[in-house]
């Protein structure tokens, strides 16, 4: 499955009017998705039919996504022609869902925060998962901006679970998480914190402040010295731990 081309539409199961036509197409790409991200036919075929989500499926479709599909933004740079290599334009990422599901399962690539998260999203619903996309900060060198997009899938337990495979230091285990509380990644210690929204902040447009009223923070445990971006914001050497998100 994964060698054919692309179909002309991608139609999702849950936004839909079904008929045989589209849950044909939904079926093939739902399959072809997950065979791209590890999956065997069979253990794919078994997915995709049984539809019945639970925190343990979910963590090794996280893993095998973290594990399959890169973060990457070649897309972002203009790259000249030189010796036999031809010069390649930049292509932007798209927030049109079938775009992005054709770059990472039908031409195996990677992508930016959104496309991963976006396709990742898609395939968590056509799976029956309830998934809600929420704005998540990231670090510039002008300070914090909300310009992440993170997911948050409920119904598996009391509190929504945090899966975040676009980031570019992702956890690798769904984190449970609520309003007001920190919640740290079992993995690798960082810690998050769900707030409510700041429409001051940031210099969110009208539209962004108005479609989430919260917003994801984290602090890294071992912080940012050392990486290209503490150079970027004034860091050297091995910064200390930073206290949890207040």
């Amino acid at each position: 499955i994964t060698s054919l081309s692309s179909p002309l539409s991608i139609f999702h199961p849950l936004m839909e009017a079904s008929t045989p036509e589209k849950d044909a197409a939904g079926t093939l790409v739902i399959l072809a998705y997950l065979e791209r991200i590890g999956f065997t036919p069979e253990e794919s075929s078994s997915l995709a039919n049984n539809r019945n989500p639970s925190t343990h499926e979910l963590a090794v479709l996280l893993r095998n996504h973290l594990l399959a599909v890169p973060f990457e933004n070649l897309g972002q740079h203009e790259h000249p022609s030189g010796e036999g290599v031809a010069h390649v334009a930049r292509d932007y990422p798209t927030l049109q869902v079938h775009k992005t599901l054709h770059k990472i399962v039908f031409c195996r690539r990677g992508g930016f925060c959104w496309e991963i998260n976006f396709a990742f999203c898609w395939l968590l619903r056509s799976l029956g998962y309830k998934v809600r996309i929420g704005s998540a900060n990231v670090i510039t060198p002008g300070g914090p901006i909300p310009g992440h997009l993170c997911l948050y899938v409920d119904g598996l337990g009391p509190d929504p679970v945090l899966v975040d495979p676009g980031f570019g230091d992702a956890p690798r285990v769904p984190v449970p998480i609520k309003m007001g509380a920190v919640a740290e990644d079992p993995q690798l210690g960082d810690a998050f914190k769900v707030l409510p929204n700041d429409r001051s902040l940031y210099n969110q447009t009208d539209a962004h402040a108005g479609r989430f009223d919260s917003v994801l923070v984290r602090a890294r445990k071992t912080g940012i010295g050392g990486s290209a971006m503490g150079a970027l914001v004034g860091g050297e050497g091995d910064a200390p731990p930073p206290p949890p998100p207040k």
